[in-house]
């Protein structure tokens, strides 16, 4: 058994009209993101049967989805795709996201590259080891020279741990999967006048270990947070677990498009025919089991 998501548009000022030709976005807004699978308070996403009738609210059924009862549901899925820099940014990690934003955790998360322009680059770290450097930098406005710029492929997987300092280029489309959490401290915002929050960028940004890791994602990988898998052809999910096609495929020998969030509760299982990339939780959620 397993259920649809529907999906949310998000407008955002670095948008481009190129989601909007991937979904059915009824806005005439510039888009920079679809939450394609959400729990977070007032963007909460509706799960549909194989038939197409409405379940519930997606935050509503999170214990009969994931079979434990957590404070939210644990994972937010997203696609971005951005026509200009997104900010320069952190996000905190569990402990800080509690004491200090009553957040029931941080936000870790995994960028998986749907596609890339040639040369299309994202920012990976910065190269200041102190937050006096830091703040030189940025009040000589010279932090642009410090970041870490990386050139980024189809297909390539980018492991962004809370207290590292990164961001998207344009041209990249990427499949986003992180804690269900929206907190983002922008540092630097390319001369766009935003509200910037340096004092608790500097509280959570890790000098000690700055830079993400960037791999070729082939058949699985794991961390703390989240667990993939890359699955090709014929093949079983056992639920819980989030199901992303990368092509049109099938499930349960139904037809879901392309970057449909499919999900399998816990107890369930799917029979797959296609390509996806599974996505079940890591460890850092046993204490909910």
């Amino acid at each position: 058994m397993f259920l649809i998501s529907e999906y949310i548009c998000v407008e955002r000022i670095w948008g481009s009209d190129d989601l909007k030709k991937i979904f059915d976005c009824k806005t005439d807004r510039i888009v920079g993101e679809v939450w394609t699978l959400s729990g977070y308070p007032k963007y909460e996403t509706y799960l549909f049967d194989a038939d197409g009738r409405r379940v519930g609210r997606l935050d509503e059924m999170t214990e009969e989805v994931v079979g434990a009862r957590m404070p939210r549901f644990p994972i937010l899925m997203k696609i971005i795709k951005a026509n200009s820099w997104l900010s320069i940014q952190v996000h905190p990690d569990d402990e800080y996201a509690r004491k200090v934003e009553n957040e029931p955790w941080g936000k870790n998360e995994m960028w998986y590259v749907l596609d890339a322009e040639e040369g299309a680059k994202l920012v990976n770290g910065v190269n200041l080891r102190t937050k006096e450097d830091f703040l030189k930098a940025l009040s000589e406005n010279e932090l642009e020279g410090y970041l870490n710029f990386v050139e980024v492929k189809e297909g390539d997987l980018i492991d962004i741990r809370s207290g590292k300092v990164h961001t998207l280029g344009p041209g990249i489309l990427i499949l986003e999967i992180q804690q269900t959490s929206d907190l983002t401290y922008r540092i630097y915002d390319w001369g766009r006048g935003r509200e910037l929050h340096i004092k608790k960028a500097l509280d959570v940004l890790n000098f000690d270990d700055p830079l993400a890791r960037v791999m070729k994602f082939q058949d699985d990988f794991e961390n703390r947070y989240f667990r993939l898998r890359k699955l090709k052809g014929e093949n079983f999910s056992h639920g819980f677990s989030i199901l992303v096609p990368l092509m049109d495929s099938r499930v349960d020998g139904k037809e879901v498009g392309k970057y449909t969030n499919v999900v399998i509760p816990e107890g369930e299982r799917a029979r797959l025919s296609g390509e996806f990339i599974e996505i079940k939780l890591g460890d850092f959620y046993e204490i909910f089991f």
